[in-house]
């Protein structure tokens, strides 16, 4: 039997729903693994989840007998076609799969869906999504703020102490200070999704007319700060900074294009580099003294960590592996949860890039994401300042800037909203 379209499309705002919805299920299931003693549910609920959505999402499709790929998708298959057979010929079946949950699945799942949605969805429905993720952000960086004062998370994470059936954790002292993970996996998270907010909230005070309006971004910005506080994430506090100095941007040389694109060149490649002046001068270099958020003690780790990932994996001595990678799991937050006696984190998007996928992997997933970004800036003045704006700076401070102290992409929730954004981005650029 076949099925009217329009019987089976899904509804922009059904998808809006879902994404937010992501955000208190990962915390819930967090919670209730940790309850329960189940804690197969933390590390497989989002495999699980997905793959039945997917599932499901392909069943529609072959009813519909129509997918609409472009070119930046057909090059992302083509890296997941090369990716996990060698991933599991160089490190196995298990760590392979583990790779491809953490990367591979939300891209994934947009095509799919993007390919389902109902008609062209309005402007108007991504600035209310954004409204209704800064009002949800709220009570998660509020929550935060009470983990870090009270000096207890409810989520298990490194250290835990049993009260009753529920597992807290003690504080993590880093430089002194706590950090907080929100409803999150883990600090880092926490603080990129806080970045997200101030930049978010920028963009939207700069839009808005109602001085009442404008107080609460300014508010908003000032919660998204403390978010960022209390996560101690410095990668966080740059990307949140370079946000707001590329709105700014945007926002007031949009009308003349060569200074504009200037001085964007100009911050992302400034800003990543700041961490490295910081450290050059020793600032914090004794616990933080000076102020716990200029600490360098984890920039020096991280230049022990890439040179240990480059030295465990020397793409480039192979032209294949050069060209290619280890495959999918190969290095990350799969090794972490298959092969822990080997991990390495990476806390660096483009070696992660290289080792899993390389030179030709990481051309294209660059290209994946800039394509729309570049297209944007090209024609920025057909458009008024609004929601796309913010998701062009949002790109670039996740690449440029985060990305060069962290693997941003190896998470959940938070790399679903950005890959969410980023292909509306796309849909309507």
């Amino acid at each position: 039997m076949y099925y009217g379209r329009q019987e089976i499309r899904i509804s922009f705002k059904s998808l809006v729903i879902a994404v937010l919805l992501l955000f208190l299920f990962d915390g819930l299931v967090r919670f209730l693994a940790d309850f329960l003693g189940l804690y197969i549910l933390n590390a497989w609920k989002d495999l699980t989840i997905l793959l039945l959505l997917i599932f499901a999402l392909t069943l529609i499709w072959f009813i519909l007998r129509k997918l609409t790929l472009t070119l930046w998708d057909l090059l992302f298959f083509v890296m997941v076609s090369y990716s996990i057979p060698m991933g599991i010929l160089d490190h196995g079946l298990i760590q392979t799969i583990w790779g491809i949950k953490i990367f591979f699945l939300p891209v994934f799942l947009y095509i799919f869906i993007f390919n389902l949605l109902k008609g062209d969805p309005e402007d108007q429905v991504i600035e209310r999504f954004i409204v209704y993720l800064l009002i949800l952000a709220i009570p998660i960086i509020l929550f935060g703020f009470v983990q870090y004062k009270t000096h207890f998370l409810i989520f298990k994470e490194l250290a835990p102490v049993t009260l009753g059936k529920i597992s807290y954790i003690k504080l993590s002292w880093i430089s002194t200070s706590i950090r907080a993970i929100g409803t999150f996996r883990n600090q880092f998270e926490f603080g990129n999704f806080s970045a997200y907010v101030v930049i978010f909230s920028t963009g939207m005070m700069l839009k808005s007319r109602k001085f009442s309006n404008k107080s609460l971004y300014l508010f908003l910005i000032f919660l998204g700060f403390v978010g960022i506080f209390c996560s101690t994430s410095r990668t966080s506090m740059l990307a949140a900074i370079y946000g707001i100095t590329g709105i700014l941007i945007v926002r007031y040389l949009r009308h003349s294009s060569f200074q504009m694109k200037s001085a964007l060149f100009l911050i992302t490649i400034a800003l990543p580099l700041l961490i490295f002046f910081v450290a050059l001068f020793g600032l914090g270099k004794e616990g933080g003294k000076l102020f716990f958020l200029l600490s360098t003690q984890s920039t020096f780790a991280r230049l022990i960590v890439w040179y240990d990932a480059l030295v465990h994996f020397p793409f480039f001595k192979n032209p294949l592996t050069f060209l290619f990678g280890f495959g999918v799991g190969a290095i990350g937050t799969a090794q972490g949860h298959v092969r822990p006696e080997f991990y390495n984190p990476v806390d660096n998007l483009f070696l992660y890039l290289l080792i899993n996928f390389g030179f030709v992997g990481l051309i294209i997933f660059l290209y994946l994401l800039l394509a729309p970004v570049t297209r944007f800036l090209s024609n920025i003045k057909e458009y008024e300042f609004g929601w796309r704006d913010l998701v062009a700076i949002l790109t670039l401070g996740v690449i440029f800037v985060e990305g060069m102290y962290s693997t941003v992409f190896e998470g959940f929730p938070l790399p679903y909203l950005f890959w969410f954004m980023h292909f509306y981005f796309r849909f309507k650029s």
